[in-house]
């Protein structure tokens, strides 16, 4: 009732690529199209909307084939989920995940499915936060919501035995968050994983233009408002709001993943060549023929494979 989508905006000929799994293939076959967000002035249409969509998350939550725990709490003031995997091998170590949702949406149990699998291939307890979203509470309020669990977090766990992770919005989080420690002159994290992150809200990369069409999930039109409701009075360009236009150095090890096909692909390339630039230890991923936050499905080979790497990248380096 309150979700509505948009077709496919050049739709290709090539649209299934060939050199996926069965799997991959059949989420291309019975796409949808884009959903589209409401007018972000209507609270109850955005209200409606927000549920929506963790709703639609939930059947991926539901497909988690392992036993977790997934509890309600708060850290520092701030309401976050924890999220404990049958197995902790290290309790000296905890990660940090931040949803996506373009900023206005998502929360840490509708995107809960990412964290799960984290948490259990890793062996580590985490932490989703329910940071402030836009456009009620545009920047900074959800980057500060963040560093406040971030701080809190330091009175039982070193720096460096912190990990943090998010997808979309959250990984472009996991970026100024990052940066604004090291701008403050705090210690950073000891890992940064950004998976698909949207960290340029001013959507200047190639493959928003190159991809558009080929995304099943996602184009500039659904994704821009939100960006620019995050920023509100700042400027797009300011690099703790689009850190594509930051400089890197003195940032913790990161992982940077994405699918060849998403439109935010880009975004994932120049952060990389930023975090490479600056001389930090930088890898980038790119999974060909895959669509943005493919990571969901916990039942996808490539989600699997993906997750995994994920895994292994924050138990090597924290």
């Amino acid at each position: 009732c309150c979700m509505t989508r948009r077709g496919f905006v050049s739709a290709p000929e090539d649209f299934v690529p060939k050199n996926i799994s069965a799997r991959a293939k059949a989420y291309y076959e019975n796409a949808s199209g884009v959903v589209v967000p409401p007018d972000l002035q209507d609270a109850q249409a955005l209200a409606e909307f927000r549920q929506s969509l963790d709703d639609l998350g939930q059947p991926n939550v539901d497909a988690i084939p392992f036993p977790y725990s997934a509890d309600d709490g708060a850290v520092g003031g701030v309401s976050v989920l924890r999220i404990r995997p049958q197995e902790v091998d290290d309790s000296k170590r905890i990660l940090i995940h931040l949803h996506g949702g373009g900023y206005i949406v998502g929360s840490p149990r509708g995107n809960a499915s990412i964290p799960i699998q984290i948490a259990h291939l890793a062996r580590t307890e985490v932490l989703s936060i329910d940071y402030r979203l836009a456009p009620e509470h545009p920047f900074p309020a959800g980057l500060d919501d963040i560093l406040t669990v971030y701080r809190a977090l330091l009175d039982d766990y070193a720096p460096q035995h912190v990990g943090v992770f998010g997808e979309s919005a959250g990984g472009g989080l996991a970026a100024a968050m990052a940066l604004a420690l090291r701008d403050a002159g705090e210690p950073v994290p000891g890992a940064l994983v950004l998976v698909a992150p949207f960290a340029d809200l001013t959507g200047s990369g190639e493959s928003v233009t190159l991809n558009d069409g080929y995304d099943p999930d996602l184009d500039w039109g659904s994704l821009g408002p939100g960006g620019v409701a995050y920023a509100g009075d700042h400027e797009l360009r300011a690099p703790l709001v689009s850190p594509v236009f930051a400089e890197f150095s003195g940032i913790a090890p990161m992982l940077i993943q994405a699918g060849s096909r998403e439109i935010l692909l880009s975004d994932a390339e120049r952060l990389a060549d930023a975090a490479q630039r600056a001389g930090n230890e930088v890898e980038l991923q790119v999974w060909d023929g895959l669509w943005h936050c493919f990571h969901f499905d916990p039942g996808l080979p490539e989600a699997l494979d993906a997750c995994t790497k994920i895994a292994d990248f924050l138990r090597r380096h924290l």
